[in-house]
């Protein structure tokens, strides 16, 4: 079905100033509040540094910080309406009405997408930047850059060089150039990293995510309120960390040996990681959902990996809207809706849809 190019670049305008004026109303709350006590300290290099939870490169924003409290923010949304524009772009050229719909639901009109990349201002939303043109480098066998980007968005925020292992797999081999180079990459950039700063800085984020508790999106949160004090429920949160390593590495053995299309392992891998990671943040989907709206961009056949992931992304949506109206539903008490039930409860709907998403994907992975 045809389209009107006008019609949908108008909207996609109107859009975009809307997130931007979003961006700015937002202003400092919510993590990126704390992303300023981690700055400060960091200029002032006091010996403890809060919140120290992300790699260096998120401590080397301190220096834009310096220069205004919200040009970190600023940059993070600027990168996304690029990677926004870019994606839509690609999908318009595609001249299908359903697809352009598709996108907007994703991202754009997504409250996920309005609230942790606009209006909270969090960091994930650059490392997606990155992460997403890593994989769009690896389609254009630009192994460089594609291994440059993925090294950004780890020393951004560590959890990318989890898709390590899967941006390299080929289907008759191991991509060594990108193997290579971002391994060097990362070892050489925390080496200078360390000399100036100390290696403290460096272990401090992988030390905080090994004892953080459970959050709300995660299965483990919800069963350790319906079975408090549970031994195995309590073990598997202790040794979490063991627990995603375990099942990444297993899931990694299994597209090696089937040959698995790459872009569908890494798909694989962060589904794997969001139903066995203890801490549930909602932002921690926010790449798999862009990861959603860049398939509307490339070959057709992908548009059945983007139907499954579709009811995940109206959940998270749904749930995003739900916990910026009621302050992250602390404020349950004041609405006669259940809020507090759904805190409790959402991270076995989380768990069922994940797990859904990724049985129906592994199903269909050899096709591609």
């Amino acid at each position: 079905m045809t389209i009107n190019n006008k019609t949908f670049n108008l909207i996609f305008s109107l859009f975009t100033l809307i997130l931007l004026a979003i961006l700015f109303y937002g202003d400092a709350r919510h993590d990126y509040a704390l992303y300023i006590l981690t700055w400060k300290a960091f200029l002032n290099g006091d010996s403890y540094i809060p919140y120290n939870t992300y790699g260096p490169l998120h401590l080397v924003l301190s220096y834009l910080f310096q220069l205004h409290y919200l040009l970190p923010k600023v940059i993070f949304g600027i990168f996304f309406l690029y990677l926004n524009q870019f994606l839509f772009k690609n999908i318009l050229n595609k001249n299908e009405k359903k697809l352009v719909i598709y996108f907007f639901l994703t991202i754009p009109c997504n409250f996920l997408i309005i609230s942790i990349v606009f209006f909270y201002g969090i960091i994930d939303s650059i490392v997606s930047f990155f992460v997403i043109f890593s994989i769009i480098f690896k389609l254009k066998k630009n192994y460089y850059l594609s291994s440059l980007f993925l090294v950004i968005a780890t020393l951004i925020k560590i959890y990318p060089i989890l898709f390590l292992p899967f941006l390299i797999l080929e289907k008759d081999r191991i991509n060594i150039k990108i193997l290579v180079t971002s391994i060097l990459a990362i070892i050489f950039t925390l080496s200078l990293f360390s000399i100036f700063y100390g290696i403290n800085t460096i272990f401090e984020p992988f030390i905080f995510g090994g004892s953080r508790e459970a959050k709300f999106a995660s299965i483990i949160a919800s069963l350790k309120i319906d079975l408090s004090n549970n031994y195995i429920i309590l073990i598997l949160e202790k040794y979490n960390f063991f627990v995603v390593v375990v099942s990444l590495f297993s899931i990694f053995l299994y597209c090696f040996l089937k040959k698995i299309n790459w872009l569908i392992s890494i798909i694989l891998s962060y589904l794997i990681i969001l139903i066995t990671y203890k801490v549930g943040h909602l932002q921690f989907y926010l790449g798999l959902v862009v990861i959603s709206g860049f398939l509307l961009s490339i070959d057709k056949k992908y548009l059945e990996v983007y139907k499954i992931l579709f009811p995940l992304i109206l959940l998270l949506s749904l749930c995003q809207l739900g916990y910026s109206l009621t302050g992250g539903y602390d404020l349950s008490n004041n609405s006669t809706f259940p809020w507090s039930v759904v805190r409790d409860k959402v991270g076995y709907i989380f768990f069922l849809v994940n797990t859904v998403s990724f049985f129906r994907l592994l199903s269909i992975s050899n096709k591609f």
